[in-house]
């Protein structure tokens, strides 16, 4: 039986989508681009999640297929596919298997960011305020 402190978290967390801590602070600090972020996404979607199977937070998918997938050029999702690789989030198993790196961790971590949080907040309205001067 649950908590009833971790029944609250659930509840007050309902509906929002978990990342990991580092790939919050790849998006704030820009390290990470857009479309890299956009294919990390799509990776963690099609990923396997059954507990039973070997490839637990794994892809059996290659940057080719992927630009099948999105219908865009196979440079492209190389490079981005490149981009997910250098910064740690994927990890290339064999040829055409990938997986994501602290996957269970990013499914299953019910101790979230409070701290986190707050810097999120206050990073993103730091980022409002300098647009706001900026178009002033």
């Amino acid at each position: 039986m649950k908590s009833k402190a971790l029944r609250i978290k659930e509840k007050r967390t309902k509906g929002f989508l978990k990342f990991p801590r580092k790939l919050i602070e790849l998006v704030l600090s820009g390290d990470v681009s857009d479309r890299a972020f956009s294919l990390y996404l799509v990776i963690i979607n099609l990923a396997v999640y059954s507990e039973n199977s070997s490839y637990y937070g794994c892809l059996e998918l290659n940057p080719h297929n992927l630009s099948e997938i999105f219908s865009k050029s196979s440079n492209t999702v190389s490079k981005n596919f490149n981009e997910l690789l250098s910064l740690g989030l994927i990890n290339k198993v064999d040829k055409d298997l990938i997986e994501v790196i602290n996957f269970k961790k990013l499914f299953d971590d019910t101790q979230y960011m409070e701290e986190a949080s707050s810097d999120l907040v206050n990073k993103v309205s730091k980022m409002r305020g300098e647009i706001s001067h900026m178009k002033s």
